[in-house]
């Protein structure tokens, strides 16, 4: 008994110490998880529980051996498993700790992976917006490079289809030239035939030719043998056949604006020679940044077609140092501004692009005219067209002169001669249908949206007002808009005489 309870005695500092491990609260300093913690204190328990049992044992010397001995084994056996059990909780300990370090080591490496992705990653966008922005840039240059290519190749292309235009535009002038010769000539005859009977009759006639071109390269030469002659053309033949005209006959004076590059010394020169015409001059002074100088300049050139005895000048003050120096002298402050002159001097003036103030202006300083057209019908026909109407123009000449300035926009927006042929055969295959069909209705009528008319004609600038001269009338609007002929337009003299007139310059429209 003695030797259990000096065991028990040697036991017992290792198990405080255990327990006092046990029992530590400071979570940095325990190394006991709970199950440990519990089993050591319980271990403690039993061993102050063996020791007072001892205790008591040796206080009554219990005189009974076998009792003695086998409280000895007993704590011999307890101090045993205390032992056991003591060692496999540190073993327990220190396998818990090492999976803890384990762990935090594994947290440790998963965390800087994990930061070094998202560096990777965040290297891996900037290098990908880098080299989008890049491609962006490369792609902006090269986008611009071919626009470039683009506009330089664009404006070779027109200036080639302008060298073109131009160069068939002289070879159609030279055309006119010999036409309008042909013209003169036989307006002189006419003018001499009619004046015998009675010298005290003043009237000018103009006979359009009835010879019929050769083929569609003279269409250009008919149409300038419908416009009026020039300004400088009708002076220059009242001066050549000024001895052959009958006194009390007086020349008229109409055609296309002269344009004055050459200043005073120029400007001058037509003064001059409307002046002996006995001619109003309108001088017409603008610059090409003027806004509303742009908006009445088709309406200007259209006065220049039909007004009789009145020559149209234009001075584009840009246009030379001669012009700017003579617009300084004539006081010109602002565009458009508008002088009169009869005689060679100012009888009037306005400013503004007000088309309705400029023809009352032009109407209440022009000398009045007669004026008579005469067209002449094809062989084995009716009797020719005329109309005369004293002091204005006529309504065979308001058409001729809208006609021939619908052309003439027209030629300027096809490619080439052959594009234009096409699309005045188109215009007179639309007059043809109503001239040869007068009682229906569905041929007075021609859809904008129609495939054919839009592809040979109605796509051009020009093309829908040459419909407009021969009598169409915008109606409807969107998809349902429509040329419309009325029944009155329909019927109108100079219609039929037109179309024969065209006609005679193109192949037959089949």
């Amino acid at each position: 008994m003695a030797a259990a309870s000096a065991r028990l005695e040697e036991a017992a500092p290792s198990i405080e110490k255990m327990r006092g491990t046990a029992a530590e609260q400071d979570p940095e300093k325990r190394i006991y998880n709970e199950n440990i913690t519990a089993k050591v204190l319980y271990l403690f328990e039993r061993l102050a529980g063996l020791r007072e049992k001892a205790n008591a044992v040796n206080t009554m010397l219990n005189p009974l051996a076998e009792q003695e001995e086998a409280a000895a084994t007993e704590a011999k056996a307890v101090t045993a498993k205390a032992k056991a059990e003591a060692e496999r909780v540190a073993a327990e300990a220190k396998a818990d700790a090492e999976a803890e370090r384990i762990a935090a080591a594994a947290a440790a490496a998963a965390a800087k992976q994990k930061e070094e992705e998202e560096a990777a990653r965040v290297t891996t966008e900037r290098e990908a917006a880098r080299a989008k922005e890049e491609a962006e840039t490369a792609a902006a240059k090269a986008t611009a490079a071919a626009a470039k290519a683009a506009e330089a190749k664009a404006a070779a292309a027109a200036a080639e289809t302008e060298r073109a235009r131009k160069a068939e535009e002289g070879r159609a002038k030279k055309a006119a030239l010999v036409a309008r010769v042909a013209v003169s000539t036989a307006s002189d005859v006419s003018l001499t035939a009619a004046a015998a009977p009675d010298a005290t009759t003043a009237t000018t006639t103009q006979v359009v030719s009835t010879t019929p071109p050769p083929n569609a390269a003279a269409l250009a030469s008919m149409l300038a043998s419908m416009s009026p002659p020039s300004i400088t053309s009708t002076i220059a033949s009242s001066t050549r056949s000024s001895t052959n005209t009958p006194s009390g006959v007086a020349k008229t004076v109409r055609g296309e604006v002269r344009h004055v590059l050459g200043g005073a010394a120029e400007l001058r020169t037509a003064l001059e020679e409307a002046s002996a015409a006995g001619a109003l001059t309108v001088v017409d002074w603008s610059i090409p940044t003027c806004g509303p100088c742009q908006r009445i300049r088709p309406a200007y050139a259209a006065m220049a077609l039909v007004r009789q005895n009145v020559q149209f000048v234009g001075v584009d003050a840009h246009a030379s140092a001669e012009n700017a120096s003579l617009a300084r002298d004539a006081s010109v402050r602002a565009f458009p501004t508008f002088h009169l002159y009869a005689n060679m001097r100012r009888v009037g003036e306005m400013s503004g692009a007000d088309e309705t103030r400029l023809a009352a202006l032009i109407d209440a300083h022009a000398a009045p005219a007669a004026a008579e057209i005469i067209v002449s019908p094809e062989p084995n026909s009716s009797p020719a067209v005329t109309a005369s109407v004293p002091g204005s123009t006529t309504s065979m000449d308001t058409m001729q002169a809208a006609i021939a300035s619908a052309l003439t926009t027209l030629r300027g927006a096809c490619a080439g001669l052959p594009e234009f042929v096409t699309a005045t055969k188109m215009a007179l295959l639309f007059v043809g249908n109503v001239l040869d069909n007068p009682g229906d209705g569905k041929y007075r009528k021609v859809r904008l949206a129609n495939p054919g008319f839009r592809a040979k004609l109605g796509r051009f600038t020009g093309g829908i007002a040459v419909m407009e001269a021969f009598g169409f009338e915008k109606q409807g609007d969107g998809d349902d808009l429509v040329l419309v002929m009325s029944e009155l337009s329909a019927t109108h003299p100079g219609l039929p005489a037109m179309r024969a007139l065209l006609e005679r310059a193109v192949p037959p429209v089949g």
